[in-house]
């Protein structure tokens, strides 16, 4: 992501998880919709532009995440990482996934269902 986006929204370097949410929920294809993003988040604080960003993940959440078990199944045993990262829509390191104690897709898959759509990941390991 380009430095002049963040200079744009005003947000410093050192946010660097604020950073990271904008890089994956706003990915440089999506264009239109990270010119939006920008517009309207434009001279915000950062405590403002933060809760927009959740609007947009939990946005995402409802529109990209997994609906049906076996999907998920599938997509976790080609690439768990993205797939966890579709799950909950945010970035995830590798510090963050391995943390994951369970291996099991459909198990990860019937936990999280039990729990709000929008938990975040760090939260969703307290369930394990």
């Amino acid at each position: 992501m380009s430095d002049d986006l963040f200079d744009t929204l005003g947000i410093t370097k050192k946010a660097v998880e604020l950073m990271a949410a904008i890089e994956f929920l706003l990915p440089s294809q999506e264009q239109e919709q990270r010119y939006f993003f920008v517009e309207e988040n434009k001279g915000l604080d950062l405590k403002t532009i933060n809760r927009n960003l959740l609007k947009l993940r939990k946005e995402n959440i409802h529109k990209y995440s997994y609906k049906k078990v076996n999907d998920f199944i599938l997509d976790y045993n080609n690439n768990d990482k993205k797939t966890l990262e579709k799950l909950f829509q945010e970035p995830l390191n590798d510090v963050k996934l391995s943390l994951l104690t369970i291996n099991d897709p459909e198990q990860i898959f019937l936990i999280h269902s039990k729990q709000p759509s929008d938990i975040r990941y760090m939260n969703f390991l307290l369930h394990l």
